[in-house]
């Protein structure tokens, strides 16, 4: 890809211009650089990129290193000095152009070979079929004039219905819409066949293409970019997640397609690879703070309420997977006021208890034993074993599979089911409206997960009279490394604009 930007004709330069030609999905300027500008180009393209040592690599060379900082450079110099780098750096390059006073000319090669209608649009087509809610008309206008952009939005700006608008929307184009996790495919496709005739499925066993096609990101390698299942648009849920490196290898491959991403977290990973989402996806083109979103009526306000745990510390001197086993996940005291909270809230309450592992869920359970558990798999042998202790029954609590985990969405969802205990599983990409309870018992500190995972108990829901989410989060007292974490997010949640309450101790 990067020879073919190298070939594209036309590339005389003015004297005190630059020329940027943008072809697919990459993009170079030309141009005599000063070694300023040359200096905060290549500034402007590379980050710092974190990893996580752990266990015997965090001690390696005999003393402790539990992070690995490399500098991650996202461009290349062609044989006649010109710069290329991923097309959504191309605004960014422009304006520090712009900047040191140089003319910036943009031309963008189209292959010819490509429908020439495919990204003609009519906002008429969305007003026959639906009914757009504050901003939202705004968003698709943001998406209208930018061929590529991320759109920051918090969870409940109804980014199911923004799909299936856009391809309304856009009623030539060819679009895939991406999403990690296998039931919230399932949920997409149930929502655009309302809106969308000819709604294709790709992954979860199927593989069938329509002019909208649902994929998951792990069934991205069975894109033929050659033929008809290409796309013209391609629409990422949960973008955050989309710089892993498999799937950003797959996304590099879209040449020719509009990218657009859809987050409430764009900037929460910890090893700084949201900065690569900028390349694939451009910058961002919309955003909505929460409190916006509140005052626009598309949310309701969340209150936090603090829980103190306060007791002799059970892990002291251990270290990772074992602080974490006996100081969070098989903490019987923990686990007790926790559950002890739970019960102050009604039957009629809908409860979501969040926590990390299916080790913590099984433990919590037996404190809260009328709770089902929701998670992604079992172990046979881990499974018998814990049925032989009398953890877990064959009956209540059969071993999961994906038919009882879609069944128990669908419950909590439709508000049948009243009480579960839930691993990551539910943490993002769920769309429970009568939810009014969530508890985070899990015990970490991602800006990521203490955004998303409070966004569960914010959806509207009229019927049941429901006010504000909240939200039951775990002051851990007795351990000074569960406490960090403890106001780590209690600044996210400040950051956010949430309420919070917090417990009144004794002198």
């Amino acid at each position: 890809m990067v020879s073919s930007v190298l070939a594209m004709k036309g590339s005389h330069v003015m004297s005190g211009s630059f020329l940027i030609r943008s072809q697919g999905n990459l993009a170079d300027i030309q141009g005599d650089f000063t070694e300023n500008l040359k200096a905060e180009l290549e500034r402007s393209l590379t980050y710092t990129h974190v990893v996580q040592n752990r266990g015997v690599a965090a001690y390696k060379g005999g003393s402790y290193q539990p992070f690995v900082y490399e500098e991650r450079s996202l461009y290349k110099y062609g044989q006649t000095g010109n710069l290329v780098f991923m097309r959504g750096f191309l605004k960014k390059i422009k304006g520090i152009c712009e900047k040191f006073g140089f003319e910036v000319e943009v031309r963008n090669f189209v292959n010819n070979g490509l429908n020439p209608e495919r990204f003609a649009y009519s906002f008429e087509r969305i007003f026959e079929r639906m009914e757009l809610k504050a901003k939202q008309d705004e968003c698709l206008a943001s998406i209208v004039s930018n061929d590529c952009g991320i759109i920051v939005a918090p969870t409940g700006f109804g980014k199911s219905f923004l799909f299936a608008a856009i391809c309304l929307l856009f009623y030539n184009a060819r679009i895939h819409i991406v999403t990690r996790r296998k039931d919230v495919m399932k949920r997409l496709l149930r929502h655009l066949v309302k809106f969308v005739p000819n709604v294709g499925q790709v992954g979860a066993g199927k593989k069938e293409w329509g002019r909208v096609t649902v994929i998951t990101a792990d069934s991205l390698h069975l894109v033929d970019h050659r033929v008809s299942n290409c796309a013209d648009i391609v629409l990422y849920d949960e973008v955050h997640e989309a710089a892993a490196p498999s799937y950003k290898d797959e996304l590099s491959k879209y040449q020719h397609a509009r990218m657009y991403g859809f987050t409430a977290t764009p900037e929460g990973r910890f090893d700084n690879a949201h900065f690569v989402l900028e390349g694939l996806f451009g910058p961002h083109i919309f955003k909505m703070s929460y409190q916006e979103a509140v005052s626009n009526g598309l949310v309701l306000p969340v209150k936090v309420e603090w829980l103190d745990i306060s007791m002799q510390n059970p892990c002291e001197g251990m270290k990772e997977v074992v602080k974490e086993r006996w100081g969070i996940w098989r903490n019987k005291t923990r686990n007790s006021m926790i559950a002890a909270k739970a019960r102050q809230f009604s039957d009629d309450d809908q409860i979501l208890i969040l926590v990390r592992t299916l080790d913590h869920a099984i433990h919590l359970k037996q404190e809260l034993p009328e709770f089902k558990l929701c998670y992604d798999s079992i172990d046979p042998s881990d499974y018998e074993k814990c049925v032989n202790k009398g953890m877990l029954d064959t009956v209540n609590e059969p071993a999961m599979t994906p038919a009882i985990r879609d069944k128990m969405s669908k419950d909590f969802e439709a508000g049948t089911l009243k009480k579960v205990i839930a691993t990551d599983v539910w943490s993002t990409g769920v769309d429970f409206p009568m939810l009014s309870v969530l508890i985070r018992a899990d015990a970490r500190a991602s800006e990521i997960m203490d955004i998303q995972a409070p966004g569960r108990v914010v959806r509207r829901h009229d019927a049941s009279g429901k006010e504000h989410g909240i939200v039951i989060d775990c002051l851990d007292s007795f351990d000074p490394g569960f406490k960090k974490r403890s106001f780590e997010r209690k600044k996210t949640y400040d950051e956010q604009g949430w309420e919070q309450t917090f417990p009144k101790r004794k002198k």
